[in-house]
């Protein structure tokens, strides 16, 4: 022990002691990133970032809180929130209706057994169009659980949302595992594409 590891132990308490309250504050935040289409360059959709502004530290990276907010059971909530928020906020705009929104979905809340029923809940809050919805999950979420994400998975195709890998191809899974899943979508990992 040294007095490194006490500043980087009291700071990471802080951020999550911060991150506790940033919804509330304000703090948080939706950024989109477009879908070009590479044949006529149109935009066919949003993907969902959420961002952290913090008072006193600037933005902070979401690799820096996303991993904390998982750690301490918070990506529940800032989850849900981002979800909520999207939906709202692209389903409010008057050329939104055509765009699907893609949103990214944490491990910890797949495990939840209402995961299926708070995604349902937005949705009708929202008035959003299931079929505009897609719900991102990282090839990791693959090898946690399978018999219990299968089921999830089920429950989220039955709400008619697109669902969808990412990052593929940074696991251990197969293309075969995935024949098994009710996956819409596969989006390779860029260290795959990147030199294309």
């Amino acid at each position: 022990f040294d007095s490194s590891m006490m500043r980087r132990a009291s700071d990471r308490l802080g951020l999550v002691a911060d991150l506790h309250r940033a919804i509330e504050r304000g703090e948080i935040s939706v950024a989109y990133q477009p879908i070009v289409s590479l044949d006529d360059e149109s935009i066919g959709g949003l993907e969902a970032l959420v961002r952290w502004t913090h008072p006193a530290r600037g933005n902070i990276k979401p690799n820096a809180f996303i991993h904390l907010a998982e750690e301490t059971g918070q990506i529940h909530r800032l989850g849900q929130w981002v979800l909520e928020t999207a939906m709202r906020e692209i389903g409010g705009l008057e050329h939104g209706g055509h765009v699907s929104l893609a949103v990214n979905v944490s491990t910890r809340q797949l495990e939840r057994d209402d995961f299926a029923d708070s995604v349902g809940d937005a949705l009708r809050a929202s008035g959003f169009d299931p079929a505009r919805l897609v719900l991102e999950i990282t090839e990791s979420a693959l090898m946690r659980d399978p018999e219990t994400l299968l089921r999830q998975l089920q429950l989220l195709k039955s709400l008619d949302v697109t669902l969808a890998i990412d990052d593929f191809g940074t696991g251990y899974s197969s293309l075969a595992y995935l024949a098994r899943l009710p996956i819409d979508l596969v989006k390779i990992d860029r260290s795959f594409v990147a030199g294309v």
